[in-house]
């Protein structure tokens, strides 16, 4: 969720779900806010942004049989690429991990 032609700043949005297969199996899903700041014209078919969000995450991690939850804070920051009908990017999010995204724009 972002807002459409924004100049340099808009707010943006993400629900996601992370799940990390280690030593232990952790299971991430996140509600997220923050803002996207455009570092190209909104003239461009094109546009390169970069977003900063953080919200709230509950991590459940399973271990040896034993499964613990527990709140934490949500995190992402990355760099995208979006066309007229096609995001591709890469950030870093809880856990710790580093995401290779790809989505349709509507």
């Amino acid at each position: 969720m972002y807002k459409d032609n924004a100049e340099n700043l808009s707010y943006d949005a993400m629900l996601a779900l992370n799940v990390v297969d280690g030593s232990s199996n952790v299971i991430v899903p996140l509600s997220l806010i923050g803002i996207r700041y455009y570092l190209t014209s909104n003239e461009n078919q094109t546009r390169i942004f970069a977003n900063a969000l953080a919200g709230f995450a509950m991590e459940v991690k399973q271990e040896r049989g034993d499964t613990e939850t527990k709140p934490d804070l949500g995190y992402s920051a990355g760099i995208f690429v979006e066309g007229k009908n096609l995001l591709l990017g890469v950030s870093i999010e809880n856990p710790e991990v580093i995401v290779l995204k790809l989505g349709v724009v509507f």
